[in-house]
């Protein structure tokens, strides 16, 4: 007979989900939007109810439960409140990790049962969904398979179909983990009770999973042409395996390479899968129960899914299968003796600290989201070299990546700040490898990678203009400037006939000087010219200088539009030993060309300037 199953059990593990969730995952409440939620939440709060049910939308997938889930808060709420959306996260992993318990006590006994929910809780690639809001489908389809599994075994027929049927609408990868649960549940029961269960019992889950795939295939939905690709199935499986022996693969990025990580990966894998089943014995059926379950999780995306696009940034494929891992685990080393204890202690020591870097991760990227909504909301149009991914500068698994994706570039920064504020606002997004600087951690950057004339023309259009500065330990989105049609008042100075100075100032922030420049654009520029800028003190010599372009030099004056405002902000830090003296600002123009040839400057009374360079006095 299966165990009894003590009161305090459930509560005590229970107990243990909520407090390591809440522990290692409590600050992703405050991570906001990121990845995929600007595509997959419209798809929620953009249309009816019927249409959720009937229709996949723009989608080639059909997971309405999320969807109704989603619209019902929207609706409660009357927008995507990214807190509630996040506590659904963390509450759906601790109600996981609760299930894992109520399974694998079922199957081992309580103290493995408790080993295994906590194993699965720090699971160490769950961090992209506990933290992502739209990674909910896959804790979700977890949360009902984990049910009907439990509910299966407890033999509650109708709870366990109903779980099930819910899974399948939450993710259509349920379906072959459903189909293989419940065989798997038959033969261990078949094996430790000696009783042959009803065979109308798993019929009646084939007859679900049948329904669900013909509702499936009926739905409209945006086509899918997924193709096998031999190469992305060889390491689609080897970056799965790589999670059965998480403990062990997940220091191979830290030690010398062998030469091949694909055989590097499968051979660590091999030898720890083995250790495994031998510490396993007299438990063999209830770790090949695990082994099935990863497997079932697994094959779907192993076999349908691209590689380098798509599964080497997809540790949430492995949420789901994670139970099964966790199971696995249990069996071998969960029984509460002093050394599996101390075992499985050190395995939640790694994952824990393994997370704790993707959680910080996470605040950055989340601030690096807010920092573009907020200067969206002000103004901003144009965006150079936003980080779209966040990673640690050494991997740990060999295979994929387990890093912090916020802005992926396959759709543009106005769908982020839609799903986030309501408002649809025209941004553009490049990436400028002229201004992108090495940072304490590894980055990809957001939008098409261009050159100046094409971010010109984007400027040209209006709007502020941000570019990512890469201070230590954060990113700034820095206000450079903007274009705006009209003319300015009277200028301070003129440079030939091209170019006028309507406005500057200049102020101390700290270490920091801000300068601010405002030029009238009267014709395009003769030349390449350039603007210097030099910080002088009592001798002609600049102490300090920032030559370039205005606009974090991205807006050659030979592309200004004739007519318009060109404002130029610019941040110059000062040397500690220029700091407190006396100091003067000149700015002017000279032909990069020719540097040493300046654009002839006059004042607004006609007369020269000396060294065709305006002064500009600092507060």
């Amino acid at each position: 007979m299966p165990p009894r199953f003590l009161p305090r059990g459930p509560v005590i593990a229970l107990a243990i989900s909520a407090g390591l969730t809440a522990l290692t995952y409590g600050s992703s409440l405050w991570a906001g939007i990121m990845f995929d939620a600007a595509l997959d939440l419209p798809r929620a709060t953009e249309r009816s109810w019927l249409e959720i049910l009937t229709s996949a939308g723009p989608s080639p997938y059909f997971r309405p439960v999320t969807l109704l889930l989603w619209k019902a808060c929207y609706v409660m709420l009357g927008r995507n409140d990214f807190v509630v959306l996040h506590a659904l996260c963390l509450a759906s992993h601790i109600i996981c990790g609760w299930l894992v318990y109520e399974l694998g006590r079922g199957l081992l006994g309580i103290m493995p049962g408790l080993a295994a929910a906590a194993l699965f809780v720090l699971f160490p690639l769950s961090y992209q969904v506990v933290g992502f809001v739209d990674s909910l489908f896959h804790s979700l389809a977890a949360l009902w398979l984990l049910a009907s599994a439990v509910l299966y075994w407890k033999r509650r027929l109708a709870g366990a179909l109903i779980c099930g049927a819910l899974a399948l609408f939450t993710h259509e990868g349920a379906a072959v983990l459903l189909t293989c649960a419940v065989a798997g549940l038959e033969l261990i029961r078949r094996r430790t009770i000696g009783k042959i269960g009803s065979p109308w019992w798993p019929a009646a889950f084939a007859a679900e999973t049948g329904a669900f795939l013909a509702i499936w295939l009926a739905v409209p939905r945006w086509p899918s042409t997924p193709k096998l690709d031999l190469p992305s199935v060889q390491l689609n499986a080897a970056y799965f395996l790589q999670a059965l022996a998480y403990p062990v693969t997940m220091l191979l990025g830290h030690l010398p390479r062998l030469g091949n990580d694909v055989a590097e990966v499968l051979l660590a894998t091999g030898l720890v899968t083995l250790a495994l089943l031998a510490l396993a014995h007299g438990r063999l059926g209830m770790a090949g129960f695990g082994l099935l379950w990863f497997a079932a999780a697994v094959v779907l995306p192993s076999l349908l899914l691209p590689w380098p696009n798509y599964v080497i940034d997809a540790p949430r494929l492995l949420y789901a299968a994670s139970a099964g891992i966790a199971l696995l685990w249990a069996a071998a080393i969960g029984r509460g003796r002093l050394l599996g204890a101390a075992l499985i202690a050190a395995v939640l020591v790694e994952s824990y600290a393994f997370i704790a870097v993707r959680e910080r991760l996470l605040d950055r990227g989340a601030d690096i989201v807010r920092q573009v909504v907020q200067t969206a909301l002000a103004g901003g149009r144009t965006y150079v070299n936003v980080p779209a991914f966040v990673g640690p500068t050494e991997p740990d698994f060999l295979l994929g990546h387990s890093g912090i994706t916020m802005l992926p570039d396959y759709f543009g920064l106005d769908l982020e700040v839609a799903a986030a504020t309501g408002q649809r606002l025209p941004i553009e997004s490049f990436a400028y490898d002229d201004l992108a600087r090495p940072w304490d951690v590894a980055y990809g950057l957001h939008g098409q990678k261009a050159g100046l004339s094409r971010i010109s023309a984007a400027i040209g259009q209006g709007g502020g203009v941000y570019v990512g500065r890469f201070d230590p330990g954060a990113l700034r989105l820095e206000y450079t400037g903007r274009v705006t049609p009209g003319a300015g008042a009277a200028p301070l100075a003129t440079f030939g006939d091209w170019a006028a100075l309507a406005q500057a100032g200049a102020r101390f922030d700290g270490a920091v000087l801000a300068l601010h420049l405002a030029w009238q654009a009267l014709a395009p520029a003769p030349g390449d010219y350039t603007i210097f800028v030099h910080v002088i003190g009592e001798g002609p010599q600049p102490l300090v200088q920032s030559d370039g372009y205005p606009i974090a030099g991205l807006l050659s004056p030979r592309d200004w539009p004739a007519g318009s405002l060109v404002d130029d902000e610019r941040r110059i830090e000062l040397p500690p030993e220029v700091r407190g003296n006396q100091l003067r600002v000149l700015v002017g123009f000279y032909d990069r060309a020719a540097p040493t040839s300046r654009a002839p400057a006059v004042d607004a009374r006609g007369a020269r300037l000396p060294a065709d360079a305006v002064e500009i006095a600092a507060q």
